[in-house]
């Protein structure tokens, strides 16, 4: 459906041409969200009507028979019309009673004879109509809404393409919840350090090539998980994911199997995949496409399997998603971004390196998978010489240092200097008025930007900038924030601090400790992901941006033994659980949220090639971003609450952040 002009010759049947663009798209989301939630099983079935397909409430079976056959052949017939309306040539009526290729969108028939034509044989000609595989006129409203639905879904879950193919072993989908399904293994304290211990070395279970093989040795008793005969079985668990267990594999070799699926990438060794209307990750079905290899990452010749999780790694995520959930409704601050919903166990290969080694993998719905540190905070670093104005640079540096306390005439450190030598930051730069725009179009971004910017979302990025044109000064004025950024980045360091406080208050790490190859840390700002932006039912609605995941390595305090982490000989991890807790937040999550790399977190932290007069509002967010963690862990006030006027135009920022960082697998 091409744009064009008004013209008085255009008879009633074409005044469809003439709807403004912003019309298609809106009718396009509307008509989305109302049938999505509609179509999905369990809810489609109470339907007394299919949209436009009446379906009157069927007489007794013992009378008529069943209603499913003229319902079914009514739909095909509406169904199969409505697609040749939409695609055949306008010289002829559609078919009627006729075999259908929905994914073609025309008759079988008609497909032999475009087919003949392709062999030389005269027959129908291509050029009367559009096909499915057609590529997309530039001026079509109709693809373009649709398009920017796609993409404005994807943003949150990323552009790169994985391929999972069905291998040997177990696929276990989880039960509900019930008390007595997770139990600690019922031997003595003795014997369970004596178990975890056994990780650091796996000689003992196979030959030489075992020797100073290690597996994670978290300081925490084991979970396990059993299933009584009686426990009814989660509904709703597609039967896709667990007809056998999933593995990335090269597309070449993942198409060999009819039930393959292709995905995207997330980080290393997860994969997303969608499956009617709902978003799963895959954690652990393999290191990017080479199955399950050993790496060596130790200072002293350790080893380890990866790609996968392992079976007290998987049975303590699985366990502990469904504790973090509890406590983060308990506390009414959003949702945990994963609920467990089964795992896999893969069957040994004799090609595989170290076979003894089983290897495991997690399987949940999700709600996202673009992550604070990695995808948003440097994707905004990226876009901040395209949103503020540098003439600024001079006041912002002296606020930052008077605020820090320092000399106006010194070189500002960076934030992640500041935090680890424990100086003070800048903490009331939010009433900083820092002058904001709207990024400029595709066409007018430097190569650099431009380069950035994948082509898919051209599109998105062009309408995301028009929209922010006329939002930013109106959301400004109206809320009384003055500045969207460093609001911004209060608001997300105060949801940091409100989920570890979360966490912390619950009696839960979320996973630090030390061990043979170092200090490891959970608590950091790529295990949170950027939420899908949810509509404000009315004014008073609060909405967050983000929502934990990652607990594979997370514990609880009646878990917790203090003999493994001294058993590691750290001089520097503190023992008891209080400290614990306290170096999870400073040295971990604080740190990451600072930019620094001191802890073993996994997060990037990488520059972004800041051009120099901006690197004054790259502090700034830092800092700030760093006060609200504080603020809000410590139950301060919160200095920028909230703002459903400005929630809008944030949201638009935030997506064009992300757009640079598309390509990014975290």
């Amino acid at each position: 459906m091409d744009i064009t002009d008004d013209d008085e010759d255009n008879n009633d049947n074409e005044s469809y041409y003439n709807l403004k663009e912003n019309q298609y798209y809106d009718f396009f989301l509307e008509l989305h969200n109302i049938t999505i939630p509609l179509m999905l099983c369990g809810n489609i079935t109470k339907l007394k009507s299919l949209m436009f397909i009446p379906r009157p409430t069927p007489p007794p079976t013992r009378l008529f028979g069943s209603w499913v056959c003229p319902c079914l052949a009514c739909g095909t017939i509406m169904v199969s019309q409505w697609s040749n309306w939409l695609t055949g040539p306008l010289t002829r009526d559609p078919p009627v009673l006729v075999t259908f290729n929905l994914d073609l969108g025309m008759t079988s028939e008609e497909q032999m004879s475009y087919e003949l034509a392709d062999c030389g044989v005269p027959a129908m000609n291509k050029s009367t109509r559009t096909f499915s595989e057609s590529e997309s006129s530039s001026s079509c409203l109709v693809c373009q809404s649709a398009l920017k639905l796609h993409l404005g879904e994807v943003l949150y879950y990323g552009l790169v393409p994985v391929f999972l193919s069905p291998t040997k072993g177990e696929s276990i989908p989880l039960f509900f919840h019930e008390p007595d399904h997770w139990k600690i293994p019922q031997i003595s304290r003795d014997e369970q350090i004596k178990l975890i211990l056994s990780r650091i070395d796996l000689e003992s279970i196979g030959d030489v090539e075992y020797k100073k093989c290690t597996l994670p040795v978290l300081p925490a008793l084991d979970i396990s998980y059993s299933v009584s005969r009686t426990s009814s079985q989660r509904s709703g668990i597609p039967l896709e994911l667990f007809t056998k267990p999933l593995i990335k594999r090269k597309k070449s070799e993942a198409f060999i199997w009819p039930s393959s699926l292709t995905g995207i990438a997330s980080g290393r060794r997860s994969a997303l995949v969608k499956l009617k209307g709902k978003w799963y990750r895959l954690k652990g079905c393999g290191d990017l496409e080479d199955g399950f290899p050993v790496a060596f990452n130790g200072d002293n010749g350790e080893k380890s399997v990866r790609g996968c999780l392992f079976e007290h790694t998987v049975s303590r995520e699985l366990y502990m998603a469904t504790k973090v959930e509890e406590a983060l409704k308990k506390s009414g601050i959003g949702c945990s971004a994963i609920l467990p919903i089964g795992w896999y166990k893969y069957e040994s290969c004799t090609d595989w390196i170290l076979p003894k080694v089983i290897r495991y993998c997690g399987v949940y719905e999700t709600i996202g998978d673009r992550r604070l540190g990695d995808h948003l905070i440097a994707g905004l670093e990226i876009i901040l010489p395209l949103i503020c104005d540098s003439s600024q640079s001079i006041a912002l540096s002296h606020a930052i240092s008077k605020s820090r306390q320092v000399d106006l005439n010194e070189e500002l450190w960076e934030t992640s200097m500041v935090v680890e030598t424990d100086m003070k930051i800048a903490s009331d730069l939010i009433e900083f008025s820092l002058k904001e725009f709207s990024p400029l179009a595709y066409s007018s971004l430097s190569e650099y930007h431009q380069k950035i910017i994948p082509n898919e979302m051209k599109l998105l990025w062009d309408d995301l900038q028009a929209s922010l044109t006329n939002k930013i000064e109106i959301a400004k004025e109206k809320s009384g924030i003055k500045s969207l950024l460093l609001y911004l980045a209060w608001r997300l360091g105060w949801e940091c601090g409100k989920i570890l406080r979360c966490f912390h208050d619950s009696d839960i790490s979320w996973g630090t400790y030390p061990d043979q190859l170092g200090i490891h840390c959970n608590a950091h700002i790529n295990n949170l992901v950027i939420k899908t932006p949810q509509i404000l039912v009315d004014e008073n609605k609060y909405d967050t941006y983000l929502s934990p995941l990652d607990f594979d390595m997370a514990f609880t305090k009646e878990q917790y033994i203090s003999e493994i982490v001294e058993e590691s000989k750290q001089k520097l991890f503190p023992r008891d659980w209080l400290g614990l807790l306290n170096w999870e937040k400073n040295m971990g999550f604080k740190t990451s949220l600072a930019g620094s790399t001191f802890a073993n977190t996994g997060v990037s932290n990488q520059s972004q090639n800041i051009p120099k007069e901006f690197i004054p509002m790259q502090i700034a967010f830092r800092d700030t971003i760093v006060a609200g963690f504080e603020a809000s862990y410590n139950n301060l006030e919160d200095r920028a609450p909230f703002s459903p006027i400005a929630h809008d135009a944030v949201c638009d920022i935030v997506r064009m952040a992300l757009i640079t960082t598309m390509n990014v697998i975290a």
